[in-house]
């Protein structure tokens, strides 16, 4: 079982998590919505998230990724977001700010949107930009009601 090489979460929650990323997002210029949207998305807050391509912890972090941005301990919750915002980070400079390629780059890789000129024909990667997309129209009262209250301490800013 992979979960057994994975150390056990202290006890942090989604609050904290959310305090963490609005104390982090800045420096890295993103967004504390955005970045919250994409752990929502990405792992629901699960610091102990393992997809079957590998993809660890709550900003689920290949590998790959994880040592491009330098990332010591994919498990711990401040080296995940901290590796993950760098990502998004260079994702949005690579992209001109273009917040659509930027996720679609982090869900299927900058070099996918590159070879598609746009947000890959990939029915996972274009329901992902919309998912995030709705939840960022959600945290900004554009399209109504949040869809999940844990949330709800990204708004007090």
């Amino acid at each position: 079982d992979p979960k057994s090489d994975r150390p056990h979460p202290r006890e942090i929650g989604p609050a904290d998590i959310i305090a963490l990323v609005q104390r982090l997002a800045p420096d890295y210029r993103l967004d504390p919505n955005l970045v919250l949207a994409v752990i929502e998305t990405e792992s629901n807050f699960a610091l102990d998230a393992l997809s079957p391509k590998n993809a660890q912890g709550l900003m689920q972090l290949i590998p790959a990724t994880a040592e491009r941005f330098g990332v010591a301990n994919v498990w711990d919750p401040v080296d995940n977001l901290r590796g993950g915002m760098a990502y998004l980070r260079w994702l949005l400079d690579h992209f001109n700010g273009d917040v659509e390629l930027a996720l679609a780059g982090y869900n299927a890789g900058e070099q996918a949107v590159a070879r598609h000129g746009g947000i890959p024909p990939y029915p996972e990667t274009q329901a992902y930009v919309k998912r995030i997309q709705r939840r960022l129209g959600a945290e900004t009262g554009v399209k109504g009601e949040r869809a999940d209250p844990t949330t709800t301490e990204a708004r007090r800013t």
